[in-house]
């Protein structure tokens, strides 16, 4: 079996898993070129950061899925207006990393928008007149 680039020098290894609980989320391998055979004091060590790193990673995990769970109502598993910031966000990057002009199409549901249309101006969009009906263009000049 070929070694991958840049791995096939490593002589010795020590390894210690990654566990939470009753739950392996991985492990923490160390690897060495020269001949160094790992002592029970290395061991020893490793285990003890692999314990903290455990911690870390479970929190990582833990904040990654409550973050999914806060771009969602929780009743109805619907995106909510932080997932609309947040995707808007994406976009506007995306947009301007590859130089595509982007548009924004507001429904507006409520008779009143005087409010969401002096937060999008204060925000630097540009905002067109309200055409008949419900809707609002919104626009953030690139």
């Amino acid at each position: 079996m070929k070694a991958e680039k840049g791995f096939e020098n490593l002589e010795s290894s020590i390894v210690a898993p990654l566990i939470d609980g009753d739950e392996v989320l991985g492990v923490l391998a160390l690897y060495d070129v020269r001949d160094f055979p790992y002592e029970e004091d290395n061991l020893r060590v490793i285990s003890t950061v692999a314990k903290h790193v455990a911690t870390a990673v479970k929190n990582a995990l833990q904040f990654s899925a409550q973050e999914g769970n806060v771009l969602v109502d929780p009743l109805t598993r619907l995106p909510n207006a932080r997932y609309l910031f947040v995707s808007f966000e994406e976009e506007l990057a995306r947009a301007v990393r590859q130089q595509v002009p982007l548009s924004i199409i507001e429904l507006d549901v409520n008779e009143d928008n005087s409010a969401a249309r002096a937060l999008y101006e204060a925000c630097g969009f540009q905002t067109e007149p309200k055409p008949p009906g419900r809707t609002l263009f919104i626009g953030r000049p690139l």
